[in-house]
């Protein structure tokens, strides 16, 4: 097999953003558990393309931004076995 970082987005059934050395993940949904089990689903995804391809992550520098105006708890998202911080802004 030959590498190629573009076929990470196969690994996936979400929406998907590369950025030079970056990754955005991104769905909408109007259910929160819904969506933690997605996203929870793709990270689990993305952790075996990378396992594969001796890629690593920092599961430490990944974050996860709830865009709604709703005020409901979200279940929290894993990555890589660590709970990924929730943050309210990203650069």
């Amino acid at each position: 097999m030959v590498y190629d970082g573009n076929d990470l987005a196969e690994a996936v059934n979400c929406s998907i953003k590369m950025f030079a050395d970056d990754t955005c993940l991104y769905i909408t949904v109007d259910d929160p558990a819904e969506g933690a089990e997605i996203l929870n689903n793709n990270l689990s995804g993305v952790h075996d393309w990378a396992t594969q391809w001796i890629v690593n992550f920092n599961a430490a520098k990944t974050k996860s931004m709830i865009i709604s105006n709703k005020t409901r708890p979200h279940p929290p998202i894993y990555f890589d076995g660590s709970q990924i911080e929730s943050v309210t802004n990203h650069k």
